[in-house]
């Protein structure tokens, strides 16, 4: 009986480190906790390297991501605004989804009615963004 106790007890520790083993030893693709753009952008200020963003590193991220925001937002505007008052109205709003459709029929490779990933490139291309 002893025997079998320790056998018992080997097989035990075994299974158990090998567990262990195999969850530390392979790179987790998502802990569900953060985004694919939460990763991206502590890549980019995570300055010493420890995974995380400190105060100052989420100061300087947040400042990025608002100056980007406003960036977008005026581009949106001269995009949109075509008389230039700086608003835009419902006949601009009308043109621009006019637009948009044109771009979808243009771009649209697959007559999905949407643009994928790749029908999207194709048109930045094409516009020469």
């Amino acid at each position: 009986m002893n025997k079998k106790a320790a056998v018992s007890g080997l097989v035990v520790i075994i299974a158990v480190c090998v567990v262990v083993i195999y969850q530390t030893s392979f790179a987790r693709v998502d802990d569900g906790y953060v985004s694919q753009r939460e990763r991206s952008i502590i890549k980019k200020f995570d300055q010493d390297g420890d995974g995380r963003l400190d105060k100052q590193e989420q100061r300087t991220a947040n400042e990025a991501i608002k100056t980007a925001g406003q960036r977008e937002k005026d581009a949106w505007l001269k995009r949109m605004d075509t008389n230039g008052d700086g608003k835009v109205s419902k006949e601009e709003e009308a043109a621009a989804a006019a637009l948009k459709q044109q771009y979808i029929k243009k771009f649209d490779k697959n007559s999905d009615g949407k643009l994928s990933t790749e029908e999207r490139e194709a048109a930045r291309k094409s516009a020469g963004r």
